[in-house]
């Protein structure tokens, strides 16, 4: 799907949301994936990040986003994530991560990286357009197809953190 300009709007309204109910500050909760990059086609799932200080979470934890309802998946392949998914008018796929640690860093380099260098986001929907041309369309098997890409780019990324200095 082509980029949609509602879904910053549609992250921050679930942003606010899910920080009133855990009561965690709005800075601890960030917009990533391709729903986060302007002028990036995606699928229509917004994917919040919620950075936390101790990744194990509380049985409280996972019962107030329950309420809120979201549905946990556990790390779901992603070792350092725990998924939790929300499926409505707006679909949601909320990552739990050590705020700082790999997966929070990773994921927002990326995104920032995508989002100042319009070639490498070309490349990187090309991408993702072939691997759903080429029948890739359950996650797994998508991001396998889409892996070489993003390996490569986020490669990039991180030398273009280092070359700025660190500030990314």
């Amino acid at each position: 799907m082509e980029y949609d300009s509602a879904w910053p709007e549609a992250f921050k309204r679930e942003q606010q949301r899910t920080c009133r109910a855990l009561g965690v500050s709005e800075t601890d909760v960030e917009h990533i994936g391709s729903t986060a990059v302007a002028g990036l086609a995606a699928k229509p799932v917004v994917d919040p990040m919620l950075g936390v200080d101790v990744y194990l979470p509380t049985k409280q934890l996972v019962s107030d986003l329950v309420e809120l309802g979201y549905e946990f998946l556990g790390e779901a392949g992603v070792a350092g994530r725990l998924y939790f998914r929300r499926r409505g008018p707006q679909d949601f796929n909320l990552n739990f991560v050590l705020l700082g640690g790999d997966q929070w860093v990773k994921n927002l380099l990326f995104r920032d990286y995508l989002r100042t260098h319009p070639a490498e986001r070309r490349r990187y929907a090309q991408a993702k357009r072939q691997a759903l041309v080429s029948g890739m369309n359950r996650l797994l098997s998508y991001s396998d197809a889409k892996s070489a890409v993003v390996e490569e780019l986020m490669a990039k990324a991180l030398e273009w953190r280092r070359s700025s200095g660190g500030s990314h």
